[in-house]
């Protein structure tokens, strides 16, 4: 019984260690895409930055893994970046319109200012 349960533990360790690179980083990769979908709505600009820091070494990496990957791990990465992207830009359009709403605020109280002191 002891060695049926040696031979499964190795046999478990061998298919853990035996895990290609490629699929190391196309599971790191769909783990960043998660992370960035789930908790986009609370990230700071810090966190912004970490993210955009992290995909573009994903990205890098992708050509030393390419050539190991099929083409639907190809068309799969495609995928979690037109995600991945999706979320980038919807960050920049959120602080975008941010802005712009701050800016009209502030324009509005200085010409009610203006017209209102001007008397």
């Amino acid at each position: 019984m002891k060695t049926i349960r040696l031979v499964s533990l190795l046999i478990s360790l061998c298919f853990i260690a035996c895990t290609s690179e490629k699929d190391k980083y196309l599971d790191r990769y769909q783990r960043f895409a998660t992370d960035v979908v789930m908790n986009a709505q609370t990230y700071t600009e810090q966190d912004w930055e970490i993210a955009l820091s992290t995909y573009e070494q994903l990205k890098n990496e992708y050509i030393q893994h390419s050539r190991d990957m099929t083409v639907e791990d190809r068309m799969y990465i495609e995928e979690l970046n037109e995600t991945i992207n999706k979320m980038f830009v919807r960050n920049v359009a959120t602080d975008t319109f941010e802005g712009l709403k701050n800016l009209f605020g502030d324009l509005s109280d200085m010409v009610e200012e203006f017209l209102f002191t001007n008397d």
